[in-house]
């Protein structure tokens, strides 16, 4: 079976000596000159931009100078100053994780922790809870107390539930507010 070139590719025979597709040996000189001509054309367009760029200058010659030596002088903070950056320290080294862990171990359903802040001057975590009855309240500190982190409670104030009522507390429920020392 014979097959016509024509039939089997998808350019047309005048364009395809340009693809490479049956082409002559004159056709391949062509091929070849265009190519260099094209090639030509490209180093003139980079030595026009490099000509552009300006002229490059020498690198003068480095030599190595040792730095000067420099004192270095430190102040020493104040007192003041060592005071507050300890407290800071203090604040961040507070444990909350295991203060968390404590709480919420000896939590019950009858008593409510309503806030919880620190006081890193005396190494101790306020508690204010509120619950149904004083005696609930107080079980619950003592609980806490006996936790890891804690050496010691400080009763600070009870609200009792008449009290209560003009600070804003639900009727019937008793404030306890207490601070827990935690352990350097």
């Amino acid at each position: 079976m014979n097959r016509s070139p024509r039939a089997i590719g998808f350019v047309p025979p005048r364009a395809a000596w340009l693809f490479g597709h049956a082409a002559g040996t004159g056709q391949r000189r062509l091929q070849t000159v265009l190519l260099g001509l094209a090639s030509l054309l490209l180093a003139a367009a980079v030595a026009f931009w490099w000509g552009q760029r300006g002229p490059s200058l020498p690198m003068p010659p480095v030599t190595l100078v040792p730095a000067p030596r420099v004192e270095a002088v430190v102040a020493l903070p104040n007192a003041a100053e060592r005071a507050r950056i300890n407290r800071v320290v203090r604040r961040l080294n507070t444990p909350w994780g295991s203060i968390f862990q404590a709480l919420e171990a000896q939590s019950s359903a009858s008593v409510s922790l309503l806030a919880l802040e620190t006081d890193a001057d005396r190494g101790a975590v306020r508690v204010l809870t509120e619950g149904p009855s004083l005696d609930e309240l107080l079980q619950h500190a003592e609980r806490v107390q006996g936790t890891s982190p804690f050496v010691r409670t400080k009763l600070l104030r009870i609200e009792a539930p008449e009290a209560g009522a003009a600070t804003g507390s639900p009727a019937g429920l008793t404030r306890l507010s207490f601070d827990l020392v935690i352990q350097p």
